[in-house]
């Protein structure tokens, strides 16, 4: 039987709102949940794939329990 999902706290860097192409961390770390609330810019990669010959897209999707 497959076991319990536990929840555990994801930390994100905190990046400066200054140079949001390349972000420089600013030594600190938040919650995800912090992070989303307050506004903070943070890194983040999405992942879509694109079959030309099909013309089928793929896109990542986030689990229902993380907050976005």
């Amino acid at each position: 039987m497959a076991e319990p999902y536990v929840e555990q706290v994801e930390y994100l860097d905190v990046l400066t709102k200054i140079d949001k192409k390349i972000g420089k961390k600013i030594g600190g770390s938040k919650p995800r949940g912090d992070v989303h609330r307050d506004g903070d810019y943070h890194k983040a990669v999405n992942v879509w794939i694109f079959t030309e010959s099909t013309q089928e897209l793929l896109l990542q999707k986030c689990a229902d329990c993380k907050d976005s």
